[in-house]
């Protein structure tokens, strides 16, 4: 009688030992997963990622790459990602977008860099990020050659656009 629970312990223990272990990414959802991918930078985006998480249109998908850069966490609650997509142009052709999650929920898109060039223009577009600030440089340049081949500037654009992230909601605004 009095072996009774020590014999109870020893099958509990038994039947504990046989239990599997659940492991951190077993934890994780499709979304963490799929924002784990972040963590390093030039990962490959999957195509279901790109259609189900960043909301890309498989038509835009043809003759393109797109891959990782990082991840920004605005506040407790709202998430950026930041991707690129590369296209094959004869020329230059190449654009970087950020998107907006409030928890795991999609909020909005804004594309914060591009370079596309081929003879005759050029159109960059750079950004800079300081908290939930966003500021965009847009250069746009058009090149004609002169009667002696030289390369002549014929138009330059230079402008200047500042967005905000809201910190509560997610949504991008212009500033």
């Amino acid at each position: 009688m009095r072996y009774i629970p020590f014999t109870f312990l020893i099958l509990l223990a038994c039947g504990q030992s046989k239990q599997r272990t659940i492991t951190t990414d077993e934890k994780l959802t499709d979304f963490d997963k799929f924002v784990k991918t972040f963590d390093k930078y030039g990962s490959t985006i999957p195509v279901e990622s790109l259609v189900h998480f960043l909301q890309v249109d498989t038509i835009d998908m043809e003759h393109r790459t797109y891959w990782t850069i990082k991840k920004l966490e605005f506040s407790q609650d709202i998430l950026g990602l930041l991707y690129k997509m590369q296209c094959q142009a004869g020329g230059q052709c190449g654009a970087s977008y950020l998107v907006i999650y409030n928890n795991d929920q999609f909020v909005d898109r804004l594309e914060i860099e591009h370079e596309y060039a081929d003879a005759g223009f050029e159109n960059r577009l750079n950004y800079k990020i300081n908290g939930n600030k966003i500021e965009l440089n847009l250069q746009i340049s058009d090149y004609n050659d002169d009667d002696e081949g030289n390369i002549i500037i014929d138009k330059k654009t230079d402008s200047t656009f500042h967005y905000l992230v809201d910190l509560k909601s997610g949504r991008i605004t212009k500033d």
